[in-house]
């Protein structure tokens, strides 16, 4: 029901039973739409954070490779009689970190 036509049988209206259920079916079609707008804007919202996860993601992966590099790096060239502290540090690397969600 468009603006014009819905105010003039709002003003024509005597009864306010009338009145109130005109009222509802003009007010019906812009309640539907701000829910569906709600609704795409919540969906827009969660493919948003699950990209962001998914980048979060891969970067975290990217850090624990490097470091991981690193490590075994210094692993290589490390002093002799140094094996048993490399082992420590190999071990403290692969334990997975700790991620707060």
């Amino acid at each position: 029901m468009d603006v014009g036509r819905s105010s003039g049988l709002l003003a024509e209206s005597k009864d306010p039973g009338e009145l109130l259920a005109l009222q509802a079916s003009v007010m019906q079609p812009a309640a539907d739409k701000a829910q569906a707008y709600g609704r795409q804007l919540f969906g827009i919202a969660e493919a948003t954070r699950a990209d962001f996860a998914k980048v979060a993601e891969a970067q975290y992966q990217e850090y624990k490779r490097m470091m991981q590099e690193c490590i075994d790096g210094a692993t290589k060239g490390a002093p002799a009689g140094s094996e048993a502290a490399m082992a420590a540090r190999h071990l403290a690397s692969e334990r997975p970190l700790r991620r707060t969600q």
